[in-house]
């Protein structure tokens, strides 16, 4: 299995969900979109995705070429962004209104994160495999 591909997509579209969600927020703001978009079952599901996603990034690690300084801080920023977002989502499993401490994130923060999550989108464009790997 070629674990940098799964990685990149997984990593993809989880950024351009969370590129659905923030806008969500900033144009119908946190009550409706905690209503309709973020609810328990929703975040749920996002957990297991951000699980899979951490850990096919954690797999894809030796796969990843390295090309410079900025492209290491790009991964690495990534798998540790991700890991600690399944802590954050994953608790929805135990605490069943979870996606309620959405609330303490500011209406700022969505901005910061569509600034953030196109970067990290760009970056992952430009990230290429090794040559010679393909497998795990």
């Amino acid at each position: 299995m070629n674990w940098f591909s799964v990685a990149r997509i997984s990593v993809m579209l989880t950024l351009v969900t969370g590129i659905y969600l923030h806008l969500s927020r900033l144009i119908f703001g946190i009550e409706l979109t905690l209503e309709r978009l973020i609810t328990t079952t929703f975040d749920s599901v996002f957990a297991f995705v951000l699980t899979f996603t951490a850990i096919a990034l954690f797999m894809a690690r030796k796969n990843v070429l390295i090309r410079n300084g900025v492209e290491r801080v790009l991964f690495y920023f990534t798998l540790v962004y991700f890991s600690l977002s399944v802590l954050l989502h994953a608790r929805t499993w135990f605490v069943p209104d979870n996606p309620q401490m959405l609330r303490v994130f500011p209406e700022w923060y969505s901005l910061f994160f569509l600034l953030m999550t196109s970067l990290l989108i760009i970056g992952w464009w430009n990230l290429r495999a090794k040559p010679h790997s393909g497998g795990s």
